[in-house]
Protein backbone atom coordinates (compact mmCIF):
# COMPACT_ATOMS: atom_id res chain seq x y z
CA UNK A 1 0.00 0.00 0.00
CA UNK A 2 1.64 3.15 -1.11
CA UNK A 3 0.52 6.70 0.82
CA UNK A 4 1.82 9.78 -0.37
CA UNK A 5 2.53 13.27 0.96
CA UNK A 6 0.62 16.39 -0.32
CA UNK A 7 0.19 20.06 0.97
CA UNK A 8 0.48 21.48 4.67
CA UNK A 9 -1.93 19.90 7.19
CA UNK A 10 -2.71 23.60 9.08
CA UNK A 11 -3.11 25.37 5.54
CA UNK A 12 -4.62 23.17 2.66
CA UNK A 13 -6.28 20.47 4.07
CA UNK A 14 -9.32 21.82 2.51
CA UNK A 15 -8.51 22.24 -1.02
CA UNK A 16 -8.21 18.23 -1.24
CA UNK A 17 -10.89 16.05 -3.53
CA UNK A 18 -13.19 14.27 -1.20
CA UNK A 19 -12.87 11.64 -3.67
CA UNK A 20 -9.68 10.92 -4.83
CA UNK A 21 -7.77 13.13 -2.07
CA UNK A 22 -5.69 14.80 -4.58
CA UNK A 23 -4.79 18.66 -3.76
CA UNK A 24 -5.66 21.55 -5.75
CA UNK A 25 -9.34 20.92 -5.68
CA UNK A 26 -11.49 23.65 -7.35
CA UNK A 27 -15.16 22.16 -8.12
CA UNK A 28 -17.63 21.80 -5.87
CA UNK A 29 -20.83 19.94 -5.15
CA UNK A 30 -23.72 22.30 -6.12
CA UNK A 31 -25.50 21.11 -3.12
CA UNK A 32 -23.19 20.90 -0.25
CA UNK A 33 -19.99 22.37 -1.43
CA UNK A 34 -17.92 19.41 -0.70
CA UNK A 35 -14.72 20.28 -2.90
CA UNK A 36 -13.56 18.06 -6.20
CA UNK A 37 -10.62 18.19 -8.54
CA UNK A 38 -12.36 17.52 -11.61
CA UNK A 39 -15.90 17.08 -13.21
CA UNK A 40 -15.27 13.52 -14.25
CA UNK A 41 -14.15 12.86 -10.14
CA UNK A 42 -16.95 14.08 -9.38
CA UNK A 43 -19.51 12.12 -11.21
CA UNK A 44 -17.66 8.77 -10.60
CA UNK A 45 -18.23 9.96 -6.74
CA UNK A 46 -21.92 10.56 -6.73
CA UNK A 47 -22.87 7.27 -6.07
CA UNK A 48 -21.49 7.31 -2.83
CA UNK A 49 -21.32 10.75 -2.13
CA UNK A 50 -25.33 10.99 -2.59
CA UNK A 51 -25.99 9.50 0.74
CA UNK A 52 -23.94 12.03 2.67
CA UNK A 53 -24.92 15.01 0.50
CA UNK A 54 -26.24 17.78 2.55
CA UNK A 55 -28.84 18.74 0.06
CA UNK A 56 -30.17 15.00 1.11
CA UNK A 57 -30.72 15.75 5.01
CA UNK A 58 -32.74 12.91 5.41
CA UNK A 59 -29.66 10.68 4.22
CA UNK A 60 -26.98 12.31 6.44
CA UNK A 61 -26.46 9.39 8.79
CA UNK A 62 -22.95 7.94 8.31
CA UNK A 63 -24.19 5.06 10.75
CA UNK A 64 -26.78 4.39 8.76
CA UNK A 65 -24.43 3.40 5.56
CA UNK A 66 -22.04 1.18 7.68
CA UNK A 67 -21.95 -2.26 6.33
CA UNK A 68 -22.10 -5.57 8.44
CA UNK A 69 -19.10 -7.39 9.38
CA UNK A 70 -19.05 -11.53 8.37
CA UNK A 71 -16.61 -11.94 11.63
CA UNK A 72 -16.67 -10.97 14.85
CA UNK A 73 -13.80 -12.34 16.50
CA UNK A 74 -10.34 -13.68 16.25
CA UNK A 75 -10.94 -17.04 15.60
CA UNK A 76 -13.19 -16.13 12.59
CA UNK A 77 -9.74 -14.66 10.57
CA UNK A 78 -7.33 -16.74 10.79
CA UNK A 79 -5.22 -19.03 12.85
CA UNK A 80 -1.83 -20.04 13.96
CA UNK A 81 1.32 -17.11 12.90
CA UNK A 82 -1.19 -16.03 10.04
CA UNK A 83 -3.59 -14.85 12.76
CA UNK A 84 -0.48 -13.30 15.09
CA UNK A 85 0.78 -10.86 12.49
CA UNK A 86 -3.01 -10.25 11.29
CA UNK A 87 -3.44 -8.87 15.09
CA UNK A 88 -0.27 -6.81 15.32
CA UNK A 89 -1.53 -5.00 12.05
CA UNK A 90 -5.13 -4.91 12.73
CA UNK A 91 -6.12 -4.58 16.22
CA UNK A 92 -6.67 -1.11 16.55
CA UNK A 93 -8.93 -0.65 13.78
CA UNK A 94 -10.87 -3.95 14.13
CA UNK A 95 -11.71 -2.82 17.61
CA UNK A 96 -12.74 0.56 16.17
CA UNK A 97 -14.94 -1.35 13.63
CA UNK A 98 -16.46 -3.70 16.18
CA UNK A 99 -17.02 0.00 18.52
CA UNK A 100 -18.73 1.08 15.23
CA UNK A 101 -21.30 -1.36 14.97
CA UNK A 102 -22.27 -1.73 18.33
CA UNK A 103 -22.46 2.03 18.73
CA UNK A 104 -26.09 3.11 20.29
CA UNK A 105 -28.18 4.56 17.89
CA UNK A 106 -26.61 7.87 17.48
CA UNK A 107 -25.85 10.12 14.79
CA UNK A 108 -22.48 10.28 12.85
CA UNK A 109 -22.83 13.43 10.73
CA UNK A 110 -20.85 13.82 7.73
CA UNK A 111 -18.18 16.62 7.10
CA UNK A 112 -18.36 17.88 3.49
CA UNK A 113 -19.21 14.14 2.84
CA UNK A 114 -16.40 13.11 4.73
CA UNK A 115 -16.02 10.65 7.79
CA UNK A 116 -13.59 12.82 10.27
CA UNK A 117 -12.41 10.66 12.86
CA UNK A 118 -10.05 12.40 15.98
CA UNK A 119 -7.88 9.58 17.47
CA UNK A 120 -6.90 11.42 20.71
CA UNK A 121 -3.22 10.13 22.64
CA UNK A 122 -2.38 8.33 18.81
CA UNK A 123 1.38 7.26 18.49
CA UNK A 124 3.91 6.83 15.09
CA UNK A 125 4.37 2.90 16.09
CA UNK A 126 0.88 2.07 16.79
CA UNK A 127 -1.99 3.89 15.28
CA UNK A 128 -0.45 5.38 12.65
CA UNK A 129 1.96 2.52 11.51
CA UNK A 130 -1.22 0.31 11.56
CA UNK A 131 -2.83 2.89 9.25
CA UNK A 132 -0.07 2.94 6.77
CA UNK A 133 0.64 -0.61 6.93
CA UNK A 134 -3.26 -1.36 5.41
CA UNK A 135 -4.49 -2.52 9.17
CA UNK A 136 -7.15 -0.30 8.86
CA UNK A 137 -8.41 -1.18 5.64
CA UNK A 138 -11.64 -3.36 6.58
CA UNK A 139 -12.50 -0.59 8.89
CA UNK A 140 -12.36 1.91 5.97
CA UNK A 141 -13.92 -0.15 3.85
CA UNK A 142 -17.10 -0.89 5.97
CA UNK A 143 -18.12 3.17 5.40
CA UNK A 144 -17.78 3.91 1.68
CA UNK A 145 -17.24 7.55 1.92
CA UNK A 146 -13.57 9.31 2.34
CA UNK A 147 -12.10 9.50 5.75
CA UNK A 148 -10.28 12.12 7.28
CA UNK A 149 -8.40 10.62 10.10
CA UNK A 150 -6.82 13.40 12.47
CA UNK A 151 -3.83 11.33 14.65
CA UNK A 152 -3.63 13.48 17.90
CA UNK A 153 -0.79 12.91 20.72
CA UNK A 154 2.36 14.49 22.67
CA UNK A 155 3.76 11.13 21.63
CA UNK A 156 3.44 11.59 17.55
CA UNK A 157 5.97 13.11 15.34
CA UNK A 158 4.24 15.64 13.36
CA UNK A 159 4.18 15.29 9.99
CA UNK A 160 3.25 18.19 7.95
CA UNK A 161 1.77 16.79 4.61
CA UNK A 162 -1.06 15.28 4.69
CA UNK A 163 -0.71 11.35 3.93
CA UNK A 164 -3.06 10.39 1.01
CA UNK A 165 -4.58 6.81 -0.20
CA UNK A 166 -7.52 6.33 -1.97
CA UNK A 167 -9.56 8.42 -0.82
CA UNK A 168 -8.43 8.42 2.92
CA UNK A 169 -6.21 11.06 4.21
CA UNK A 170 -4.25 11.15 7.55
CA UNK A 171 -3.55 14.79 9.52
CA UNK A 172 -0.90 14.68 12.14
CA UNK A 173 -0.84 16.82 15.25
CA UNK A 174 2.00 16.39 17.91
CA UNK A 175 0.46 17.93 20.83
CA UNK A 176 -2.52 17.59 23.01
CA UNK A 177 -6.47 18.35 22.17
CA UNK A 178 -6.54 21.81 23.88
CA UNK A 179 -3.46 23.05 22.79
CA UNK A 180 -4.21 22.99 18.76
CA UNK A 181 -5.91 25.14 16.37
CA UNK A 182 -7.34 22.71 14.05
CA UNK A 183 -8.12 23.86 10.12
CA UNK A 184 -11.97 24.56 10.06
CA UNK A 185 -12.49 21.52 7.34
CA UNK A 186 -11.38 19.41 10.96
CA UNK A 187 -12.61 21.27 13.66
CA UNK A 188 -16.00 19.56 14.60
CA UNK A 189 -15.42 15.57 13.73
CA UNK A 190 -17.84 12.76 13.13
CA UNK A 191 -16.71 11.15 16.12
CA UNK A 192 -13.59 11.07 18.67
CA UNK A 193 -11.68 8.07 19.29
CA UNK A 194 -9.30 7.63 23.08
CA UNK A 195 -7.91 3.92 22.33
CA UNK A 196 -6.89 2.77 26.17
CA UNK A 197 -6.98 6.54 27.30
CA UNK A 198 -5.49 5.60 30.95
CA UNK A 199 -8.74 7.82 32.44
CA UNK A 200 -9.57 5.16 34.51
CA UNK A 201 -6.18 3.79 35.00
CA UNK A 202 -5.69 4.44 38.74
CA UNK A 203 -2.91 6.70 38.21
CA UNK A 204 -4.04 10.56 39.96
CA UNK A 205 -1.48 12.34 37.49
CA UNK A 206 -2.71 11.09 34.14
CA UNK A 207 -6.54 11.38 34.92
CA UNK A 208 -5.75 14.85 36.14
CA UNK A 209 -4.72 16.11 32.70
CA UNK A 210 -7.59 14.23 30.70
CA UNK A 211 -10.11 16.40 32.62
CA UNK A 212 -9.91 19.32 30.65
CA UNK A 213 -9.94 17.33 27.53
CA UNK A 214 -12.93 15.18 28.47
CA UNK A 215 -14.89 18.31 29.44
CA UNK A 216 -14.42 20.05 26.14
CA UNK A 217 -15.24 16.77 23.94
CA UNK A 218 -18.48 16.57 26.28
CA UNK A 219 -19.18 20.42 25.33
CA UNK A 220 -19.50 18.77 21.63
CA UNK A 221 -21.71 16.68 22.23
CA UNK A 222 -20.16 14.42 19.43
CA UNK A 223 -19.81 10.67 19.85
CA UNK A 224 -16.81 9.83 21.77
CA UNK A 225 -15.14 6.25 22.03
CA UNK A 226 -12.81 5.43 24.88
CA UNK A 227 -11.31 2.13 25.00
CA UNK A 228 -9.53 0.63 28.12
CA UNK A 229 -7.43 -2.26 28.81
CA UNK A 230 -9.86 -4.53 31.49
CA UNK A 231 -12.70 -4.23 34.15
CA UNK A 232 -10.49 -2.54 36.22
CA UNK A 233 -10.08 0.99 34.22
CA UNK A 234 -13.49 0.07 33.28
CA UNK A 235 -14.80 0.47 36.99
CA UNK A 236 -13.09 3.78 37.49
CA UNK A 237 -14.06 4.98 34.14
CA UNK A 238 -17.45 4.64 35.11
CA UNK A 239 -17.39 6.53 38.00
CA UNK A 240 -15.45 9.53 36.77
CA UNK A 241 -18.48 9.41 34.14
CA UNK A 242 -20.99 9.24 36.58
CA UNK A 243 -19.50 12.24 38.45
CA UNK A 244 -19.48 14.82 35.26
CA UNK A 245 -22.70 13.13 34.83
CA UNK A 246 -22.22 11.68 31.04
CA UNK A 247 -24.73 9.69 29.11
CA UNK A 248 -22.56 6.88 28.35
CA UNK A 249 -23.38 3.30 27.53
CA UNK A 250 -22.33 0.53 29.76
CA UNK A 251 -18.74 -0.85 29.20
CA UNK A 252 -18.94 -3.84 26.96
CA UNK A 253 -16.23 -6.45 26.12
CA UNK A 254 -14.00 -5.98 22.94
CA UNK A 255 -13.54 -9.02 20.86
CA UNK A 256 -10.51 -7.58 18.96
CA UNK A 257 -7.94 -6.99 21.97
CA UNK A 258 -4.47 -7.61 21.91
CA UNK A 259 -1.49 -7.33 23.86
CA UNK A 260 1.02 -5.21 21.90
CA UNK A 261 3.08 -3.76 25.18
CA UNK A 262 3.94 -6.84 26.69
CA UNK A 263 6.29 -5.14 29.27
CA UNK A 264 2.87 -3.49 30.61
CA UNK A 265 1.02 -5.22 33.39
CA UNK A 266 -3.09 -5.82 32.02
CA UNK A 267 -2.11 -4.91 28.72
CA UNK A 268 -4.20 -6.19 26.72
CA UNK A 269 -5.22 -3.68 24.21
CA UNK A 270 -9.01 -2.27 24.12
CA UNK A 271 -10.10 -4.63 25.77
CA UNK A 272 -13.33 -3.15 27.19
CA UNK A 273 -14.77 0.05 25.34
CA UNK A 274 -18.21 2.55 26.12
CA UNK A 275 -19.34 4.97 23.75
CA UNK A 276 -20.47 8.72 25.57
CA UNK A 277 -22.37 12.07 24.32
CA UNK A 278 -22.48 14.90 26.01
CA UNK A 279 -23.32 15.52 30.03
CA UNK A 280 -26.79 16.26 31.45
CA UNK A 281 -24.91 19.03 33.41
CA UNK A 282 -25.22 22.60 31.71
CA UNK A 283 -22.10 24.49 31.21
CA UNK A 284 -21.66 25.96 34.72
CA UNK A 285 -22.77 22.66 36.37
CA UNK A 286 -20.48 20.58 34.45
CA UNK A 287 -17.56 23.38 35.55
CA UNK A 288 -18.23 22.79 38.96
CA UNK A 289 -18.31 19.39 38.55
CA UNK A 290 -15.23 18.63 36.64
CA UNK A 291 -13.56 21.25 39.39
CA UNK A 292 -14.65 19.09 42.22
CA UNK A 293 -12.95 15.75 40.29
CA UNK A 294 -9.64 17.49 40.06
CA UNK A 295 -9.59 18.65 43.75
CA UNK A 296 -10.85 14.98 44.51
CA UNK A 297 -7.99 13.33 41.96
CA UNK A 298 -5.33 15.74 43.76
CA UNK A 299 -6.71 14.28 47.85
CA UNK A 300 -5.89 10.71 46.22
CA UNK A 301 -2.07 12.24 44.48
CA UNK A 302 -1.82 13.04 48.42
CA UNK A 303 -2.93 10.14 49.73
CA UNK A 304 -0.97 7.89 47.26
CA UNK A 305 2.38 9.60 48.14
CA UNK A 306 1.98 9.61 51.91
CA UNK A 307 1.15 5.00 51.45
CA UNK A 308 4.11 4.93 49.55
CA UNK A 309 6.46 7.63 51.52
CA UNK A 310 8.25 4.62 53.39
CA UNK A 311 9.15 2.43 50.20
CA UNK A 312 10.32 5.43 48.09
CA UNK A 313 12.58 6.18 51.08
CA UNK A 314 13.68 2.84 51.05
CA UNK A 315 14.68 2.80 47.38
CA UNK A 316 16.11 6.13 47.12
CA UNK A 317 18.39 5.81 50.15
CA UNK A 318 19.77 1.86 49.71
CA UNK A 319 19.03 0.85 45.95
CA UNK A 320 21.86 -1.58 45.85
CA UNK A 321 19.99 -3.80 48.74
CA UNK A 322 16.29 -2.40 48.94
CA UNK A 323 15.44 -1.40 45.22
CA UNK A 324 13.56 -4.98 44.77
CA UNK A 325 12.39 -5.10 48.08
CA UNK A 326 10.78 -2.34 47.47
CA UNK A 327 9.79 -2.59 44.10
CA UNK A 328 7.83 -5.95 45.45
CA UNK A 329 6.25 -4.17 47.87
CA UNK A 330 4.79 -0.88 45.84
CA UNK A 331 4.18 -3.23 42.64
CA UNK A 332 3.87 -6.54 43.48
CA UNK A 333 7.16 -7.52 41.51
CA UNK A 334 6.53 -5.57 38.36
CA UNK A 335 8.79 -2.85 37.31
CA UNK A 336 8.09 1.21 36.92
CA UNK A 337 7.82 1.86 33.39
CA UNK A 338 10.50 4.45 33.37
CA UNK A 339 12.58 2.19 35.61
CA UNK A 340 12.54 -0.54 33.53
CA UNK A 341 13.09 1.49 30.34
CA UNK A 342 15.92 3.03 31.99
CA UNK A 343 17.46 0.01 32.51
CA UNK A 344 17.05 -1.32 29.18
CA UNK A 345 18.77 1.83 27.73
CA UNK A 346 21.39 1.20 29.94
CA UNK A 347 24.61 0.95 27.64
CA UNK A 348 27.25 0.78 30.27
CA UNK A 349 27.21 -3.25 30.79
CA UNK A 350 26.93 -2.48 34.51
CA UNK A 351 23.28 -2.94 35.26
CA UNK A 352 22.28 0.98 35.40
CA UNK A 353 25.30 1.47 37.51
CA UNK A 354 27.87 4.15 36.89
CA UNK A 355 31.05 5.83 37.46
CA UNK A 356 29.97 8.95 36.69
CA UNK A 357 26.30 9.89 37.76
CA UNK A 358 25.59 13.79 38.09
CA UNK A 359 23.18 13.41 40.91
CA UNK A 360 24.93 11.61 43.62
CA UNK A 361 28.52 10.84 42.08
CA UNK A 362 28.41 7.79 43.72
CA UNK A 363 29.10 4.33 42.26
CA UNK A 364 26.07 2.74 43.40
CA UNK A 365 23.31 2.18 41.46
CA UNK A 366 23.10 5.85 40.75
CA UNK A 367 21.18 5.16 37.42
CA UNK A 368 18.48 3.35 39.19
CA UNK A 369 18.32 6.34 42.09
CA UNK A 370 17.88 8.91 38.94
CA UNK A 371 15.02 6.50 37.43
CA UNK A 372 13.04 7.36 40.03
CA UNK A 373 13.51 10.71 40.93
CA UNK A 374 12.90 12.17 37.33
CA UNK A 375 9.29 10.95 37.14
CA UNK A 376 8.18 11.91 40.96
CA UNK A 377 10.39 14.96 41.81
CA UNK A 378 8.53 17.42 39.19
CA UNK A 379 4.92 16.24 41.04
CA UNK A 380 6.99 16.30 44.52
CA UNK A 381 7.75 20.11 43.34
CA UNK A 382 4.21 20.91 42.38
CA UNK A 383 1.71 19.03 44.99
CA UNK A 384 3.16 16.35 47.21
CA UNK A 385 2.36 13.09 44.97
CA UNK A 386 4.64 11.06 43.37
CA UNK A 387 3.76 9.75 39.23
CA UNK A 388 3.65 6.55 39.55
CA UNK A 389 1.09 4.32 38.49
CA UNK A 390 -1.33 2.59 41.25
CA UNK A 391 -1.28 -0.86 39.49
CA UNK A 392 -4.21 -2.83 39.83
CA UNK A 393 -6.48 -0.76 41.05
Amino acid sequence: MSWYGDGDATENGGLFCVACGLPGAEWRCARCKAPYCSAPCQKGDWKQHRATCAGKSESRDLKCLLQPCSFSSWKDLGRGDQLLKLKKKECFGLALLEALQKMPAWRLEPVNGRCVVWILGARDGIEKRQILEGGWHRLLSCLDVGWDIVLIGPEMEEDKAVLVHNGTRVFTFAMLLHEIELPEHLQKPSFVCAFNSGVGASVPLHMKSWIPTLVLLLRLKLPLLFTCFGLHEARLEASLFEALEVNFTKHQEGHFGHVLEADKPLSVCNAMFTWLQGSKLEEDGLANAAEAVQKQIEACQLFQFLKEMRSHRLILSDPDRSAHTGWAEMYDGRFVPALKHALEEDDDEKGGHSADCTLCHEDRGCCVRGALLRPALPTLGSGGAAALRALGG
